[in-house]
């Protein structure tokens, strides 16, 4: 091979030579020498040839690389009597001591591999998979290590995107033959990898060649892929450890310091029992000299393989010092563009590949070809996606910049999806909208478009429906048809809401195309036009679909009740009850019990709430409970109406048994059972309902000061205010304002009622306007009084407005009695003299008056 390198290395040498000869002579002296331009043009053909017969040469060459740990002193792997768990990715349990590794623990699925190694039918490919630190590359080491000889070499090559599995496939086959047997160890394989170990021929092994293999949850195997291992693997499954399992940990002493976990009896994996991530959280702790620098080289090597773009790329030296400054960047608020310290880099890597006192060694520096690459302890990746942990991160977008800058295509456009599924909705946008991105799967562009709309991006999420409808997928085209015309209906765009549904309804598609129409019609209906909405509702019912016809007769029924077509209303409910769904003929059932009481009928209408009771449908056979229960109190029955509120409570909906609680705390007090009132009152707190809750709170108050426990008033008024409920805790601030002002304290009555009206309640903001001037009027302040009714006259309120004129007329009225009073005060003794002594005195008129001048002649 290296010889047939040389040769065609130095005939491209020539041909170099040859072609600058040629290309000196195609114009000599001014004249053209066409034959040494066709010469010269064939030579330039020859010599990319012999270039592209020199790259495949060098990539055949190309050996995968062996794992350092798996490599004897001779350069060839190990044999499994030489190998450790820990050699093969085990990670270190945080219960060895002494150097002793920690007692295995058998796993449920020993028996599967143990069989398949030592007997078997001849199936030589072991697949194990399971969710992360579920435990499957150690219970699958174990296996291989102690049931397959130790002569047999155990072989492992980096994961470099250059080599397909089937090159280290050929190449371990080549130890299988020197050693007398070999194990190829695949680690972890994504789903491309996969892929390609699909395309192999097990058949072709060498006989004493053996793959084990580990997958994780989540790997993506097409139905191919699957029937593949179905028939050539033999495979097994990890989960959470089982009851067996668990008691083997609870009787072994080195495992004693799990036993109170275990004893709780939750769900958990092996792996997360076994290792120590303590050594992990402390390299990713942001305090302390040179934190930042550490934190941004980590999680620029653990990203990188979180996103499997080693997959496609190795992260070498060149790579990561760039990731590095823009996750410094990150990380320390800096915007883009600004200057990194160029000192950070080297400590931080230098720190990172060495091993501490109480660490491992978290990033690897590794071989492969020509090149050098670096991996991050496999802990990292595992501790940076675990929802739970306080030290995870998301995936930086430094890293999502960089794929977008650097990455092109396929690659581009894959590692899109990946954001998709990482919930980075932004940078997908940004990865999956390119000119040379083709292909997209309309499933993920649906996806992000409801993520997208979910998270209120909604010019975003237009625009990725649109493009998700341009697919022109047999299902997603017209779902992202429905969603949008949804996602405008919702957004009050009334126009193009009715454009989609209809285009989701010429588009045809059985399931979208009914529930456009279900919609459409409901749209009309909200809008006004009840004959378009009864012509979609029709056209919903004539599709006949399983779900979407008895919707449409449901809304249909109610549309007529509401126009007083009894009969028809009748019609449908009867059909949509005859449907038998599961939904919708109970509802239709409730629906008919109500219309039958409105008319009259309650002997028909108990049966149809009855029928819905009966159900047992778990949100309208207590809605009919309630219903039932109103009929019955409306109609005298008491002790039934008691009945079916209780039985509505007892289901513990979520809305129909607080209401039903108000109702028998409002019946217990209308017969005077306080003790039974306030137990239902409290019941309905207890359950936290966001309306009927605080209603209660309220009425304990209310209950509360009738019998004179004013601190239990207190208490419960201050309750319902602090709910913020936008009904109850004004009426609540009235009330307890009332109270205060009763009681004697005006400044406190004056802090509750001016914050009622601060609220803006439009009954109880009037009301207590009223309030507060009556409060300043027995206080002595007429004017500011006087003040408060005009305002109170001013708001409209009609209640208000009569009472604040009635005060204001009374107050004029008193004081005309105030001043007649005070004149009599006064002046009353005068009342027994004479008449004219009561008049103001005035000088004598002959005295005062001067002497008329004559009138000039």
């Amino acid at each position: 091979m290296r010889r047939r390198v040389w040769v065609l290395d130095a005939a491209s040498a020539v041909l170099v030579v040859a072609i600058g000869v040629a290309t000196n002579q195609v114009l000599n002296d001014g004249q053209w020498a066409w034959w040494w331009l066709a010469g010269d043009l064939v030579l330039a053909g020859v010599a990319a040839v012999v270039t592209h017969r020199i790259a495949v040469a060098r990539g055949e060459g190309d050996a995968p690389v062996l794992w350092p740990a798996l490599a004897g002193p001779d350069g060839k792997p190990k044999p499994l009597d030489q190998v450790t768990p820990r050699d093969l990715g085990v990670h270190a349990s945080r219960f060895a001591t002494d150097g002793r590794a920690a007692p295995y623990i058998p796993r449920e699925i020993d028996g599967v591999l143990a069989a398949a190694l030592t007997g078997g039918d001849g199936r030589r490919l072991l697949v194990v998979r399971g969710p992360r630190l579920a435990g499957t590359t150690a219970a699958l080491a174990h296996a291989v290590l102690t049931h397959l000889p130790g002569r047999y070499r155990m072989v492992a090559y980096h994961d470099d995107p250059r080599q397909p599995i089937s090159r280290m496939i050929e190449h371990a086959a080549r130890h299988a033959d020197d050693g007398g047997g070999a194990v190829l160890w695949l680690e972890g394989l994504p789903e491309h990898r996969v892929n390609e170990l699909a395309a192999t021929s097990p058949e072709d092994l060498p006989p004493r060649l053996w793959l084990a293999v580990t997958l994780a949850d989540g790997t993506a195997l097409r139905q191919v892929v699957a029937d593949f291992l179905d028939r050539y693997a033999v495979r097994a499954e990890l989960r959470a450890i089982t009851p067996g399992e668990r008691g083997a940990l609870v009787a072994a002493d080195a495992y004693a310091d799990l036993r109170p976990v275990l004893a709780e009896g939750h769900d958990v994996l092996m792996g997360r029992l076994m290792v120590s991530w303590e050594e992990i959280r402390d390299a990713l702790n942001r305090d302390g000299e040179q934190a930042t620098d550490r934190v941004a080289l980590l999680r620029a090597v653990a990203d990188w393989y979180r996103l499997r773009l080693d997959t496609w790329r190795l992260l070498t030296g060149d790579i990561l010092d760039h990731l590095f400054q823009g996750y410094r960047r990150e990380i320390a608020g800096l915007p883009p563009g600004a200057p990194v310290p160029v000192t950070g880099y080297r400590p931080a890597l230098k720190w990172a590949m060495a091993t501490g006192s109480r660490r491992p060694r978290l990033i690897q520096r590794k071989s492969s070809g020509p090149g050098r690459f670096y991996a991050p302890h496999p802990l990292l990746t595992a501790i940076a996606d675990e929802t739970s942990d306080p030290a995870r991160w998301p995936v930086h977008d430094a890293l999502w910049d960089y794929v977008d800058r650097y990455f092109e295509g396929d690659q581009r456009r894959d590692v899109g999806y990946l954001a998709v599924e990482r919930e980075a909705y932004p940078a997908a946008c940004r990865l999956l909208d390119h000119t040379d991105t083709t292909g997209l799967d309309p499933a993920i562009l649906c996806r992000l478009s409801f993520r997208l709309k979910e998270t209120g991006e909604i010019d975003q999420a237009r625009r990725w429906f649109v493009r998700t409808i341009e697919t022109e997928h047999d299902h997603y085209a017209p779902e992202a048809m429905y969603e949008l015309g949804l996602m405008e209906k919702q957004h009050g765009n009334f126009d193009e809401a009715r454009h989609w549904y209809r285009e989701a309804i010429a588009d045809g598609h059985p399931e979208h195309a009914s529930r456009a129409k279900c919609s459409l019609g409901l749209l009309e209906k909200q809008q006004g036009d009840l004959d378009q909405a009864r012509h979609w509702f029709g056209e919903a019912i004539a599709t006949g679909h399983r779900d979407h016809a008895p919707w449409a007769m449901v809304h249909l029924a109610l549309l007529l009740m509401e126009q007083a077509e009894f009969d028809a209303a009748r019609l449908w409910s009867h059909e949509a009850i005859a449907t038998g769904h599961r939904d919708h003929a109970p509802n239709a059932l409730v629906n008919l019990g109500w219309l039958e009481e409105q008319q009259g009928d309650l002997g028909e209408a108990r049966r149809r709430y009855r029928e819905a009771i009966a159900t047992r449908h778990a949100d309208e056979a207590p809605v009919a409970m309630r219903n039932l229960a109103v009929l019955e109190w409306k109609d005298g029955q008491l002790e039934e109406a008691r009945h079916w509120y209780r039985e509505a409570v007892a289901t513990g909906h979520a809305e129909e048994a607080p209401k039903a609680m108000i109702s028998l705390a409002v019946l217990a007090n209308a017969q005077e059972d306080i003790g039974e009132a306030r137990r239902w009152y409290r019941a309905a707190v207890a359950t936290g309902h966001a309306d009927e809750a605080p209603a209660a709170m309220r009425t304990l108050g209310w209950l509360a000061e009738r019998w004179n426990d004013l601190e239990q008033a207190r208490r419960w008024f201050r309750r319902a205010i602090a709910t913020g409920h936008a009904e109850e805790a004004p009426k609540a601030m009235r009330n307890l304002g009332a109270l205060e002002a009763d009681r004697g304290d005006p400044e406190q009555a004056r802090h509750w009622y001016r914050a009622a009206i601060a609220s803006g309640h439009p009954e109880e903001a009037p009301l207590t306007i009223y309030n507060l001037a009556l409060l300043e009027e027995r206080r002595g302040d007429g004017e500011l009084a006087r003040c408060l009714y005009r305002e109170a006259i001013a708001t409209g309120h009609p209640e208000a407005r009569e009472l604040a004129e009635q005060r204001l007329r009374d107050l004029g009225r008193q004081e005309e009695e105030l001043r007649r009073a005070t004149h009599h005060a006064e002046y009353g003794y005068l009342a027994y003299a004479d008449p004219s002594m009561m008049r103001p005195s005035a000088p004598d008129p002959e005295e005062s008056l001067p002497e008329a001048e004559s009138p000039p002649q």
